[in-house]
C-alpha cells in the first residue's frame, strides 16, 4: 500500500476574542407535518428525478474569487505533481481495519452523491443520498429500509426537488434524526426534519417543515449541518440569496437551535434560530457543529468555520452558544483564532481515462468533535509541498479556556483526497485517536472511499472502503463526485467507526458503500484484506457466521481461523468446492470476544479469501 506524506507542524497561536449576544435570536414554533413510515416496501415505486440544469449561477465576486484562487493554485503548484517529494516521516499508527461493508443506497443517478451516514447502538445503520434513504440491522444482516426521498418529500406536500440530507444518530436519546431541504428560491425553500419514533431508523418518524427563508429576508437555505447536545438539536444552514448558487449568492450562516425531545415525541417544535454572526461585520461562512466523542455534550453547542473560499487563509473561527434556548444567560461568542498553518484552496482531482476533472469545492471545515476538551477537525486543502490536494487536520486545545491550534497534513503520494469526515476512536480521557473517511481519485486510480487513522502525534497509512472501476462520467465538463461523506462512532463500541461514501461504477456513475472500521487491533493482523472476492456476515458476530466467497476453478480448500496474536485457533473446513461463488457457515459460540481472521486457501496454498470477524 501507498504510504502517506506526513508533515507535523505544531506552534502556539494568537487569539483575537470577543463574544457577541446574537442580535437577530429568535423563538418560533412549528407543529408536527406528518407521520411517515420508513418500513422495508413502503416505498412501493420508488421514483427518482435527476434535474440535469442545477440552480442557475450569476457571475458574482464568490464565484470569481473561487476560479482565480483555483487558478492561483494550479499555477504556483501544479509542476510539482510530477516530482512529489518523499515523505517526511513515515506513517507509524496502525492503519483502521475494515470490518463489516456492504453496498448502500440501491442506485443514485444524482450529482453529486451526497452521504451521509449513522448507526445505533443496537446495529442499525441508516445511510442517506441526494435520492433515497437507506437502512440495515448488522446484527440480523437485514435490510430494513429503503425508501425514495422524493416519496417521503411529496407525502408532505412539497413539490420542489430534495438534497442535501443528514442524518445523525442521538445516543442520549438513542433515536434518529434525518434532515434535507426542498426548494432553491425563498418561496419554495423549506428544511425537512425528521425525529424517529423507536431506537429503529425503520418504522415511524415524526416529520416538521421549517421555512427556507427563515427571517424573512428573500433567502433561501442551502448546506444543512447538523449536532446535538444533551438537551437539544443543532442545525446549521446558509441564506442565499434567489437567482443565484452556492458560490454566488452567499448571505449568512444561520444556526437553529431545536428542542429535540419534543421532536421525538411528535410534539410542536419549539425552535430558537441565531442570526448575524459576524466578525468585524462579516458574515461567517459555513459554520460546521461539532459532535460529541462518545456521547453527547452540554448546555449549548460549538462550531467552527473558516474562510473557505482563500486561495490560502490562517485564520479558524471558534463559535459557541453557551446555553440552551430561551436561557437569560445564553450568548453567541466568537472567537478568531489564527492557525500555525495555512489551508489553502484545493484544486479539482484527476481521475484515469478521462479529461474530465473531479470538482473540489473549497476549503470549508466538513467535520469536527470534542473530546477533553479538544476539539478535531478536517477539511480539504491544497498540499503546497506535493501540488496535491490534501486533508488538513487540526487539534484546537484548550477549547473552554485559552485555545490554541496545531496542525498536521496527510497526503497520499500522487493521489488527491477531499470531501473528509472525522469520528473519535478512542476510549479514554487521554486517547485521542480518530478516524477520518475521504474520498481518493488520481490519474491512475478511478474514484473511490477510504479512511485513515490519526492516534494524537501521527497518521495512519489509509484502508480503502470502495474502489471505482471507471471514471466518473455524469455531466458535461468537469464532475461532482461528491459533497460529503458520512463519519460516525460506534458509541456504545469505542474504537469503531462507521463510514459511508462514493465510489464509481462501469457507466461511470457514482454508487455508495458502507463499512464499519476498527482501531482496536493489534499489530500483526493489520494486512490488507481482500474485499472484492468475499463478505463475513453478520460481522460482528455473536453465535453463528457466513464467510461468503468466490472460486476460481473446482478444487480442493482449506479454512481456518486464527486469532489476534496470528495463531491457528481451529481448521474450519477441509473438502471440495465448486467454481463460482461459496458460502462457509459456522457457529462462533466457541470463540472468545475478540478479533479474527478467516482465511481459505486452495489446496497449493494460495489464499481465495480474507476476511477479518470480531466476535462479541
Amino acid at each position: 500500500m501507498k504510504k502517506f506524506i506526513l508533515i507535523i507542524l505544531l506552534a502556539v497561536l494568537s487569539t483575537i476574542t470577543y463574544a457577541q449576544q446574537s442580535s437577530t435570536s429568535t423563538i418560533q414554533y412549528f407543529p408536527l407535518k406528518k407521520v411517515y413510515d420508513l418500513s422495508p416496501g413502503a416505498d412501493k415505486w420508488m421514483p427518482i428525478l435527476q434535474n440535469q440544469k442545477l440552480p442557475k449561477p450569476h457571475p458574482g465576486t464568490d464565484e470569481q474569487t473561487v476560479r482565480e484562487a483555483k487558478k492561483s493554485m494550479v499555477d504556483l503548484y501544479s509542476h510539482k505533481r510530477e516530482n512529489t517529494p518523499s515523505a517526511n516521516r513515515a506513517a507509524t499508527a496502525n492503519a483502521p481495519v475494515l470490518l463489516n461493508n456492504f453496498i448502500g443506497n440501491g442506485f443514485n443517478l444524482y450529482v453529486p452523491n451526497d452521504n451521509d451516514v449513522a448507526v445505533s447502538n443496537a446495529g442499525f445503520v441508516s445511510s442517506v443520498n441526494n435520492t433515497m434513504i437507506f437502512g440495515k440491522d448488522v446484527v440480523t444482516n437485514q435490510v430494513f429500509a429503503s425508501v425514495t426521498l422524493h416519496s417521503l418529500v411529496a407525502s408532505l406536500g412539497l413539490t420542489q426537488e430534495e438534497f442535501d440530507p443528514k442524518v445523525l444518530y442521538d445516543p442520549g436519546a438513542d433515536r434518529f434524526i434525518l434532515a434535507m431541504l426542498n426548494g432553491f428560491n425563498d418561496t419554495t425553500s423549506a428544511i425537512i426534519l425528521g425525529f424517529s419514533q423507536t431506537n429503529s431508523a425503520a418504522g415511524l418518524w415524526n416529520f416538521y417543515t421549517l421555512p427556507g427563508d427563515a427571517l424573512n429576508t428573500n433567502r433561501w437555505t442551502d448546506f444543512p449541518m447538523m449536532t446535538v447536545s444533551n438537551e437539544e438539536l443543532f442545525i446549521t444552514v446558509n441564506l442565499l440569496y434567489n437567482d443565484s448558487s452556492w458560490q454566488t449568492g452567499f448571505n449568512q450562516t444561520i444556526i437553529w437551535q431545536i428542542d429535540k425531545e419534543k421532536g421525538y415525541q411528535g410534539q410542536t417544535l419549539a425552535t430558537q434560530i441565531h442570526g448575524n454572526i459576524n466578525h468585524n461585520g462579516e458574515p461567517i461562512r459555513n459554520l460546521c457543529p461539532v459532535k460529541g466523542d462518545l456521547g453527547t455534550y452540554g448546555p449549548g453547542a460549538w462550531f467552527l468555520s473558516n474562510r473557505n473560499f482563500s486561495a490560502g487563509n490562517d485564520t479558524i473561527f471558534l463559535v459557541h452558544v453557551t446555553d440552551t434556548m430561551g436561557s437569560p444567560t445564553q450568548q453567541v461568542t466568537i472567537q478568531a483564532l489564527v492557525s500555525p498553518v495555512q489551508y489553502h484552496m484545493p484544486v479539482d482531482a484527476d481521475q484515469p481515462l478521462s479529461t474530465e476533472n473531479l470538482g473540489v469545492n473549497d476549503a470549508r471545515i466538513m467535520g469536527a468533535f470534542l473530546h477533553n476538551d479538544k476539539i478535531q477537525f478536517v477539511l480539504a486543502s491544497l498540499d503546497t509541498t506535493s501540488g496535491y490536494d490534501g486533508i488538513y487536520h487540526g487539534t484546537m486545545s484548550q477549547v473552554s479556556t485559552t485555545p490554541t491550534i496545531s496542525v498536521s497534513m496527510f497526503t497520499v503520494p500522487t493521489t488527491d483526497v477531499a470531501y473528509p469526515n472525522i469520528a473519535y476512536a478512542g476510549n479514554s480521557a487521554t486517547d485521542d485517536r480518530a478516524v477520518f473517511s475521504f474520498l481518493f481519485s488520481s490519474a491512475t486510480q478511478f474514484p473511490g472511499t477510504a479512511a485513515a487513522m490519526w492516534d494524537g502525534t501521527s497518521f495512519s497509512t489509509h484502508t480503502v472502503l470502495r474502489q471505482g472501476t471507471s471514471a466518473c462520467n455524469m455531466l458535461i465538463g468537469d464532475e461532482r463526485w461528491g459533497d460529503y461523506t458520512g463519519c460516525q462512532t460506534r458509541y456504545n463500541q469505542p474504537g469503531y467507526v462507521w463510514i459511508n461514501g462514493s465510489y464509481t461504477v462501469f457507466n461511470g456513475v457514482t454508487r455508495t458503500w458502507i463499512g464499519e472500521y476498527t482501531v482496536t487491533t493489534a499489530a500483526g493482523v493489520d494486512d490488507p484484506i481482500a474485499q472484492n472476492n468475499s463478505v463475513v456476515y453478520p460481522n460482528p458476530s455473536i453465535d453463528f457466521t457466513t464467510l461468503k466467497f468466490n472460486c476460481p476453478k473446482v478444487g480442493r480448500i482449506t479454512s481456518r481461523i486464527y486469532d489476534n496474536a496470528g495463531k491457528m485457533v481451529h481448521q474450519l473446513f477441509y473438502g471440495s468446492v465448486m467454481s463460482g461463488e461459496n458460502e462457509i457457515s459456522f457457529k462462533t459460540d466457541a470463540l472468545t470476544a475478540g478479533l479474527y481472521v478467516v482465511i481459505i486457501a486452495d489446496e497449493k496454498g494460495t489464499e481465495i479469501a480474507k476476511e477479518k470477524l470480531v466476535k462479541r
